[in-house]
């Protein structure tokens, strides 16, 4: 596509695109820091020394590299059914079971 000089200051299109594409980065950049900034508020682990250090940050990287350190675990399917209460049991004879209520260990279920 054409451009104007005048509204590009006789910049050609690959220049653009370049400042297109860096525009798109910083902007992306902006949107991660506060992403960032809000969950370790969320955990109530936010110093004023690592905020400055994510405001410094000027990649992409340093801020993952700084926020590693904070960012939630993975919860897995048991850990989920843990929270719910579905923990396992052993029963008397060593084999394991849910507790889901009375009789549901009983029997050929597992």
């Amino acid at each position: 596509a054409r451009y104007r000089k005048e509204a590009t200051g006789s910049l050609d299109e690959e220049q653009i695109r370049t400042l297109e594409a860096r525009a798109q980065y910083l902007r992306n950049l902006d949107q991660r820091r506060e992403e960032i900034l809000n969950s370790i508020r969320e955990q109530e682990k936010l110093t004023p020394e690592l905020e400055r250090q994510i405001m410094a940050a000027e990649k992409m990287q340093m801020l993952e590299d700084l926020y590693l350190p904070y960012r939630p675990k993975k919860r897995t399917r048991a850990q989920i059914a843990r929270e719910k209460g579905l923990e396992r049991k052993r029963r008397g004879n060593g084999k394991r079971c849910l507790e889901r209520g009375p009789g549901y260990c009983s029997g050929n279920r597992f």
